[in-house]
């Protein structure tokens, strides 16, 4: 298992905060995202590629709703990567309206 750590202490464009190159099986990938500390009243908003970044989309939880929290948080991720899985996941995250912010995203997964 390796963890991917990001920290924000600014509000941030997409900025990309870990990438998968090996699925946990031959069908999906599978992580924990840890988003912690001090949200400085802004939004953090995480997003995924499957396709080695060119295309970006908002994650969304099971319900359909892209995922933004203003709290600390554990997402769980399971993703199915590229059609033979040769292109690597990657996860992205903003954080908007923010003042101040002392955030840290961790991504553990099976890297």
């Amino acid at each position: 298992m390796a963890n991917h750590t990001k920290t924000f202490a600014a509000d941030a464009s997409l900025t990309q905060i870990a990438i998968a190159k090996k699925p946990r099986s031959e069908e999906k990938y599978l992580a924990d995202i840890q988003i912690a500390g001090g949200f400085g009243g802004g939004t953090v908003t995480l997003f995924v590629s499957l396709d080695g970044g060119t295309n970006k989309v908002a994650m969304r939880n099971l319900s359909g709703t892209a995922y933004s929290t203003t709290v600390a948080d554990v997402v769980p991720v399971s993703l199915v990567g590229g059609g033979d899985n040769d292109e690597p996941v990657i996860i992205y995250a903003t954080v908007a309206n923010a003042t101040t912010p002392t955030l840290t995203i961790i991504v553990g997964d099976n890297t």
